[in-house]
């Protein structure tokens, strides 16, 4: 049999170590299941209490009061004079917490590097969520029949946006200068 250039290059093709790229996608995706399941192992949805939505709940009804948008709290949902919220887990950004987590755990960098990276990201996403909450308080003060749109499309944009731009920050800030300070040095 007559073997072609695209035939050798298959086969050879198999001795060849994980292109990194792909290693670090296959890491992105293990992350992100394993972190999913832990999550619905540790605080299942049928669960009584859910401490990341009693946290939410609470701080977003505390900050709406800090800026005058009278709203009352029943188990996970906020009363507000033009609608009324039920705080899932999703809104907790617990998603974008494991999105990011994901990206930062699957990057190959130091531990020094990813430590610095989840003890900085998280406390900002969560901060970035609570920003979102008020903002959405205000648009629902004010503007009732936008603030849903709001709330699917524009905020779920900016989220993805903001995870991306905190990532590559740290890779360029951090993993980078990381790098080039152990190659000089």
């Amino acid at each position: 049999m007559h073997k072609t250039k695209a035939w050798e290059n298959a086969e050879g093709a198999s001795h060849h170590p994980v292109r990194p790229l792909v290693k670090t996608c296959l890491l992105f995706a293990g992350y992100m299941a394993g972190l999913h399941v832990l999550l619905w192992l540790s605080v299942p949805v049928w669960k009584a209490t859910d401490p990341m939505r009693e946290f939410t709940t609470h701080t977003t009804s505390f900050l709406l009061n800090q800026f005058h948008i009278h709203n009352t709290v029943n188990g996970y949902s906020i009363m507000l004079k033009n609608d009324t919220w039920l705080v899932t887990q999703e809104c907790t950004a617990v998603n974008v917490l494991i999105l990011f987590t994901s990206f930062v755990l699957a990057y190959a960098a130091s531990l020094k590097a990813k430590v610095m990276a989840l003890a900085t990201g998280i406390p900002f996403i969560i901060a970035a969520n609570l920003a979102r909450l008020v903002s959405l308080g205000f648009l629902t003060e004010l503007f009732p029949r936008r603030a849903h749109f709001f709330h699917d499309f524009v905020w779920e944009t900016i989220f993805v946006v903001l995870v991306i731009a905190m990532w590559l920050l740290w890779i360029r800030m951090v993993v980078m200068h990381e790098e080039s300070h152990s190659v000089s040095g």
